[in-house]
């Protein structure tokens, strides 16, 4: 959903050609006829999109390695696919800052980690050159560009064993990112289903389930928040459960936020009961 409330619906067709195709739903209005992507996008997986204040998105295509940009009124520029340092990599992760630069994070699980930036507007384009290189074997988690120009990525750092959860920070009106750092947590150093959410404002929330104890079940929800301009800090048990998993974060631009997640566990083996809780 775009900022004021257009929604844009993504699927496939049951009937040839087999493609993805999207549609606009207008804040109160019905949903309209559907539309094609530009040519190559869309052919097996479900694009990427990130929204800026106007409501102009810049569009990822993991598959096809592209990249481009749409306004909110309908106007595409040509699909492109980043070469220099990029050449070969695949955009997965974005965000879209309110006046339109994007910061777009490539890496495939367990490849190198690259962050690359991308100016505004249609004739904007991703600066391939000046990518920033985070570790030759990771995974990227998440990606937030403020408002103000500053930014943080989060990724798992797998060079070594176990990985690292790692973070990377480049302060408004820098032009280059502080030296990475890593994400502590209490407890077992293994993390299942990392989740992040942020706001353009900078606020941000990481959370995951993990152990007590080490190689241990995941019987806590973790979780730590960033302020803008700031880093993680060390990670806090939010609650300790049976069988804890899918700990999903919210948060907004006052620096509120949620974290919800499911325990399961209890009861007769044959049919096991779960309770949901939040913070």
């Amino acid at each position: 959903m775009a900022p004021g409330g257009q929604g844009f619906a993504v699927g496939f067709p049951a009937v040839a050609p087999p493609r993805a195709r999207f549609a606009l739903r207008p804040l109160a209005g019905p949903l309209q006829s559907p539309l094609e992507f530009p040519s190559g996008i869309g052919q097996h997986l479900f694009p990427v999109w990130g929204f800026d204040a106007a409501g102009d998105a810049v569009v990822l295509d993991e598959e096809a390695k592209k990249v481009y940009w749409r306004s909110a009124d309908g106007e595409t520029s040509e699909p492109k696919t980043p070469e220099g340092h990029l050449l070969g990599r695949l955009p997965r992760l974005e965000s879209v800052a309110p006046g339109g630069a994007a910061l777009i994070g490539f890496n495939e699980p367990r490849t190198p980690v690259q962050l690359a930036f991308r100016t505004p507007g249609l004739a904007g384009t991703v600066d391939t050159e000046n990518t920033v290189d985070l570790t030759n074997k990771g995974t990227l988690v998440g990606l937030q560009l403020q408002s103000d120009g500053g930014a943080v990525a989060v990724y798992w750092n797998e060079e070594g064993e176990p990985g690292t959860l790692m973070q990377v920070v480049r302060r408004a009106g820098e032009t280059t990112f502080d030296a990475p750092t890593e994400i502590k947590a209490p407890g077992d150093p293994a993390k299942h289903e990392l989740s992040f959410a942020s706001d353009p404002s900078g606020w941000a929330m990481l959370s995951w389930s993990g152990s007590s104890i080490k190689e241990g079940t995941p019987n806590q929800a973790l979780a730590t928040v960033r302020a803008p301009g700031g880093t993680f800090p060390e990670a806090s048990v939010l609650a300790t459960g049976t069988s804890v998993s899918n700990v999903t974060p919210a948060v907004t631009s006052a620096g509120d936020g949620l974290a919800a997640w499911s325990d399961t566990g209890f009861g007769a083996c044959i049919l096991k009961e779960g309770v949901i809780n939040g913070a």
